[in-house]
């Protein structure tokens, strides 16, 4: 094995593909050194972005998975959402990847946009299935004060119809062969996501680049958001992790998963007992059919995966 290699690793979230192609080359090589012989590499972008030759740059420098926004497939709520690309661009994009050899296709698709119907739902659901991605993300519309679509006096849909529109992505994708194994992923056999099941099993990772955020030695990290400190090497925000705030993350991240944590996770990670823990609130969510106990794992159900929070914030009080 290479010194400090990595199984996994992720190039963005933003638009790395906006960087020119040599230098782009130049920091896939890098990260490409480090990698074990048996690896996910995912590389993120928009889907204007993926034309041939970025294609075929990403295939010889290794990348193996690609992520990319598709949010719609149709034309007004991309007009809204403020995207360039058109449905059209998101079936060339896939078609140029597998053609450079990366089969391993991941599209993202928002829901819960102002006034949205299930029929609009369904269209892009099935739009999406279309182009056979191996994995897909749902993300309902978040609307944060100040913002423009704030001002605008734009609102988040409610709690009752973004679980409508969830429950009829879930199904049509069942119906294809996908399983939610996440709280907002969605896999075909095999597919699942190795990088972000590091981040929901509570792994440590390594975060580099300017506002990348960390995980190392018991230590939780930001670097700096903003260039000019950046580059100069200004201290990043760190925090140690406890007792408390490791069994909050922990909790945070495992209960994302539809497999859940097992009993001796729990124990090694935080030490203790889970169900000495939390005896409390996990005998009222299991009673009100939020959380289970297979004798093994302690898991959500698909509801207490869409209750998520609140299953969350109970959980917490027992740690006051």
């Amino acid at each position: 094995m290479k010194p400090r290699s990595f199984a996994t690793a992720y190039v963005g979230g933003g638009t790395p593909s906006s960087l020119p192609h040599e230098l782009l080359e130049r920091l896939l090589a890098a990260v490409f050194e480090k990698l074990e012989d048996s690896y996910e590499w995912t590389f993120e972008g928009n889907p204007e972005d993926f034309d041939e030759e970025l294609c075929l740059l990403l295939g010889k420098a290794g990348i193996n998975r690609v992520s990319m926004g598709m949010q719609s497939a149709r034309p007004l709520a991309l007009s809204f959402l403020g995207r360039r690309h058109g449905f059209e661009t998101v079936g060339r994009a896939v078609s140029s990847l597998r053609a450079a050899g990366i089969k391993n296709i991941s599209l993202d698709l928002i829901y819960g946009l102002p006034g949205e119907t299930l029929d609009e739902v369904r269209y892009d659901i099935e739009r999406l299935l279309s182009l056979n991605p191996t994995h897909f993300s749902t993300y309902s519309l978040e609307i944060h004060e100040g913002t423009p679509l704030s001002r605008k006096g734009i609102r988040e849909a409610s709690d009752d119809i973004l679980a409508e529109h969830l429950s009829l992505i879930e199904e049509e994708g069942r119906k294809r062969g996908y399983a939610r194994y996440e709280i907002s992923s969605f896999a075909l056999p095999g597919y699942q996501a190795r990088h972000n099941i590091a981040y929901w099993k509570d792994d440590e990772y390594v975060g580099i680049g300017m506002g990348a955020a960390g995980y190392e030695d018991g230590r939780r990290y930001v670097n700096p958001g903003l260039l000019i400190p950046y580059l100069q090497k200004a201290p990043r925000s760190e925090e140690a992790v406890d007792s408390r705030s490791g069994k909050e993350y922990f909790l945070l991240t495992n209960l994302r998963l539809a497999e859940g944590f097992a009993l001796k996770d729990y124990k090694a990670k935080c030490g203790g007992s889970f169900l000495a823990d939390f005896e409390a609130s996990f005998k009222e969510l299991s009673a009100e059919g939020l959380l289970a106990y297979d004798g093994t794992n302690v898991k959500p159900t698909e509801r207490g995966m869409n209750l998520l929070d609140r299953v969350l914030l109970r959980l917490y009080n027992d740690l006051r």
